[in-house]
């Protein structure tokens, strides 16, 4: 499967996986609030090329608060990718980042 880093701290990659469908993953470094910014200007990058697919997105067990997560799922919306798991467990996401998550998946239908 292909592998690639979607952001210069390689702290997010994207792989294909074996049902044709693409995962975001985090790696070894922890995403924090300031990080998101960059990390999706990277994956809109990265997935301009790989057309509209379907999509895992895991960056659990970061640190990653209301403000990044409010980035993340707006990235995602904009992107209008079809996420079909997305994990961001072990975070540090208030109501305001669960907010923003319940009004992505809204706008998913």
């Amino acid at each position: 499967s292909t592998c690639f880093p979607l952001a210069m701290t390689s702290a997010v990659a994207c792989r294909e996986r074996s049902d044709g469908s693409w995962e975001i993953i985090g790696t070894s470094i922890q995403l924090t609030d300031k990080d998101l910014p960059g990390v999706c200007k990277e994956i809109a990058k990265q997935i301009a090329t790989k057309g509209q697919q379907a999509f895992l997105v895991d960056l659990s067990d970061n640190a990653i608060g209301d403000a990044g997560t409010k980035v993340l799922m707006e990235t995602l919306a904009t992107l209008q990718l079809k996420v079909t798991r997305l994990k961001l467990f072990k975070n540090k996401i208030g109501n305001a980042g669960a907010v923003a998550v319940g009004d992505f998946l809204v706008k998913m239908g």
